[in-house]
């Protein structure tokens, strides 16, 4: 998958679902893909004023989650403003 992208539509939550109080707030956006492809990703390390629809991003790989029984970390993709 590309590793780029452009913000289609987003949203800044500030009360987020169980399990992500520790990131509040943040951003939740769909971003269009360089092949076409969309996909709903939190968009992470960019200022206020950059996160708006038409901005290009570029995915990054982020710590997602911690599991409480064994500590394993687990990460995945998200995406900053370029």
């Amino acid at each position: 998958m590309p590793q780029t992208g452009t913000i289609v539509t987003y949203t800044h939550l500030h009360e987020p679902l169980p399990g992500f109080e520790a990131q509040a707030p943040f951003y939740i956006a769909v971003v269009k893909l360089g092949n076409g492809a969309k996909i709903l990703t939190q968009i992470v390390d960019s200022p206020d004023g950059s996160v708006k629809t038409g901005a290009k991003v570029r995915a990054t790989v982020r710590r997602a989650r911690v599991d409480g029984d064994s500590g394993q970390i687990v990460y995945g993709y998200k995406f900053t403003v370029v």
